[in-house]
């Protein structure tokens, strides 16, 4: 049997009813987006840890590079040269160590007080794993969709944290290219 759409004034008004008058059936709907969120807070975490990879792989190639101009050519005859490319790795190295901080994996965000058996930190507070297939079987759809929002909120945090994190990281990247490249073009006009 199809049963017609709902109107979005009958939807409105179903999300402003209280949790324990939801049906099962709008109960199981809120469940499902919750899992959508979720999946969309991995996808954000794979893109993060993509930026931090392509970081990581620049800033060495960047400090391999000045190593080599110091090193390798008259520039370190000149002090002035000398001076700019060395405060321009200090902006490289802030970069590098942010990108290297952001591979350490965030297991716990700190805004979930109880053991939440979605995430790897909440199921490592079970004492065993009979209790925990205890809590999971004990599990009806409102404490499913709660422990979701509670992962949620705290991939958000981490998410939020990183971000912020290695916008700094890329800046500090991007002015000791810019050095970089005004030192190799200095070096090759001799």
């Amino acid at each position: 049997m199809v049963r017609p759409k709902k109107s979005v004034t009958q939807k409105s008004r179903k999300s402003l009813l209280p949790v324990s008058t939801r049906s099962r059936e709008d109960l199981q709907e809120i469940y499902d987006f919750s899992i959508s969120v979720l999946e969309r807070r991995y996808d954000s975490y794979n893109w993060l840890e993509a930026k931090v990879l392509t970081l990581v792989t620049l800033n060495g190639l960047l400090l391999t590079g000045f190593f080599v101009l110091i090193t390798q050519t008259q520039l370190s005859k000149n002090q002035f040269l000398l001076t700019v490319a060395f405060i321009s790795i200090i902006p490289l190295v802030i970069s590098l160590s942010l990108a290297i901080y952001n591979v350490i994996p965030k297991l716990n965000s700190g805004l979930i007080q109880n053991p939440n058996i979605r995430t790897i930190y909440g199921t490592n507070q079970f004492r065993d794993s009979a209790e925990y297939f205890t809590k999971f079987m004990n599990l009806d759809l409102k404490e499913m969709v709660r422990l979701n929002t509670e992962q949620i909120r705290g991939m958000t945090a981490n998410i939020i944290k990183s971000n912020k994190e290695i916008r700094i990281a890329a800046g500090c990247s991007i002015f000791s290219l810019v050095f970089f490249l005004g030192l190799f073009f200095v070096y090759i006009r001799g």
